[in-house]
């Protein structure tokens, strides 16, 4: 589609990223990121999948911060970091690529054993960097069967959906073929922090979508298209 190069000429709406929050359920704000110290090299080397975690291992809610930070997070919004000298754009960058910027993506975390948060479903709200609890740990038995039938003791899930407007207002019907491809490029990244933490990891798509978006009340615009475990 012609889309002009002078951004002057760009609609509004073009222009706009738009982030979902749950401004209503509790919120938990996540602690600064670690720092990750490993070479790209190292963490291209270790990278393997996982199904199968150690029971006794410990996950930290800082390191569920880093993952999520890195993964899916504003480059500007822990710690007064920045990386963008344009303060709008700042505002809404992430780490991994998007088509026009849209950033249809959106994470809902499924905490099974994260010391320093209870267990849960939670909302990641990538403005404020921090979890929204949507639903106790009832709620998470009762999904959990959806989303890990094949694996052992999972310490974290993530469901990635995407928000099919925000890229379809700018590239129309182009704007769907770009949903999965930007859920393969934060995927990989949060896969490499994991990795660098020395965290194992997994990307699949075993579970029932329809149910699992029935049980976490998404719209028909939402679509998940892919899911991680950590341990």
């Amino acid at each position: 589609m012609d889309i002009p190069k002078d951004r002057s000429l760009w609609p509004q709406t073009w222009k706009q990223v738009d982030f979902k929050q749950y401004k209503r359920f509790p919120e938990i704000l996540l602690p600064v990121p670690t720092v990750v110290s490993s070479t790209l090299e190292e963490v291209l080397n270790a990278r393997t999948s996982s199904r199968v975690f150690d029971q006794a291992a410990e996950f930290s809610l800082i390191e569920l911060s880093t993952i999520l930070h890195y993964g899916f997070g504003l480059k500007v919004s822990v710690g007064g970091m920045r990386t963008s000298t344009d303060k709008k754009l700042a505002q809404t960058r992430r780490y991994y690529p998007s088509g026009g910027a849209r950033y249809p993506l959106e994470v809902y975390v499924f905490v099974h054993s994260v010391t320093g948060v209870d267990s849960g479903v939670y909302h990641y709200d990538v403005s404020n960097h921090s979890l929204r609890l949507l639903g106790d740990e009832t709620i998470l038995q009762e999904i959990s069967p959806l989303l890990h039938k094949n694996s052992q003791n999972p310490k974290v899930i993530m469901a990635l959906s995407t928000k099919q407007e925000r890229n379809a207002i700018k590239y129309k019907e182009h704007g769907y073929d770009m949903l999965g491809l930007e859920c393969g490029h934060a995927a990989q990244s949060a896969l490499l922090v994991a990795t660098a933490l020395a965290k194992k990891s997994y990307g699949f798509f075993g579970y029932d979508i329809e149910q699992l978006a029935k049980m976490l009340d998404l719209d028909d615009d939402e679509l998940i298209f892919y899911a991680l475990m950590f341990g």
